[in-house]
Parts: C-alpha cells; sequence; structure tokens
C-alpha cells in the first residue's frame, strides 16, 4: 500500500513510451529539492504513416 503523496512508479515511463512511440521526447529538469521540475515533451507536428501503422498494431491486445 502506498501513502498519501507518492505514486507507484510507473508515470514517467508510461509517459516516455507513448511519447516516443509518437515520434516525440521528454526532457525533465529540477533545480533541487523543494524547488519544483520542468517537464518538456516535444511532439513532431506529422508522423511518417509507415511508423503510424507499424505502432498501431504492436501492442494490441490479446
Amino acid at each position: 500500500r502506498r501513502r498519501d503523496g507518492q505514486g507507484t512508479g510507473l508515470g514517467m515511463s508510461i509517459t516516455y513510451r507513448i511519447i516516443n512511440e509518437h515520434g516525440g521526447n521528454i526532457a525533465v529538469h529540477s533545480a533541487g529539492p523543494g524547488r519544483g521540475s520542468l517537464i518538456t515533451v516535444r511532439l513532431p507536428l506529422e508522423q511518417n504513416s509507415t511508423t503510424t501503422k507499424e505502432n498501431s498494431h504492436r501492442y494490441q491486445a490479446a
């Protein structure tokens, strides 16, 4: 069981995977504990149709 204010540790991992599959990237910067974080997400305006087709079939449920 997790305490209030603590996550499962999966959020950034899942976020990275989704962004990466869409051809983007994510960067995280923090000035230190208690100073907050800056998270930058960059996604392409257009994606190669071949890549989109490949990714759409990669994780279908069984």
